[in-house]
């Protein structure tokens, strides 16, 4: 409730933000008076119940805005890596895969002589099994895979951290 002065006599009249706009008696003299609208009646003082009831919000401890401000940190520093993580994966080209490798080695047996195969397969024979390493395309999609599971880590913890920081806002308006 505001207190709105009796334009006659002075008085205040108690009035509520329901009659915004509305005419109301003045007790003591009895003269009408117009209720502003509700953007002027806020700027009206309130009634002392209204400012007992009206209690500033609570104070955070040292603790709880350190917590905050950490989390908060956290969770930014996430998706940044996240976001890093999730471009670098994109950036990363796979042109071949395990599909097209063995298109292309059954089309290159297809095409061969029985000498040139013998002969790929004593090259191949001759190699120690422990030198042969994995193809450049497996080699690339395993980074691609890598980078986009840092993403998808880095997304979960900034996650957690936005769910601490909501967690901590609530705690901290119910004390």
């Amino acid at each position: 409730m505001h207190l709105l002065p009796c334009d006659s006599c002075g008085h205040l009249i108690p009035v509520s933000p329901g009659q915004a706009g509305d005419k109301v008696a003045c007790p003591a003299c009895g003269e009408i008076v117009d209720v502003p609208l509700l953007g002027h009646l806020r700027s009206l003082p309130l009634t002392n119940q209204e400012i007992s009831q009206q209690q500033a919000p609570p104070e955070w401890s040292l603790g709880a805005r350190m917590f905050f401000g950490a989390s908060g940190l956290l969770t930014l520093l996430a998706v940044i890596f996240a976001t890093f993580a999730l471009v670098v994966s994109v950036a990363i080209k796979v042109e071949y895969d395990l599909e097209r490798h063995l298109a292309y080695e059954e089309e290159y047996i297809m095409q061969s002589s029985p000498a040139e195969l013998v002969q790929r397969w004593d090259t191949l024979t001759q190699q120690p099994m422990i030198i042969r390493l994995p193809f450049q395309y497996q080699v690339d999609a395993d980074r691609k895979a890598g980078w986009r599971r840092r993403a998808v880590i880095g997304y979960g913890i900034a996650a957690a951290g936005l769910l601490t920081a909501i967690a901590t806002t609530r705690l901290g308006r119910k004390r």
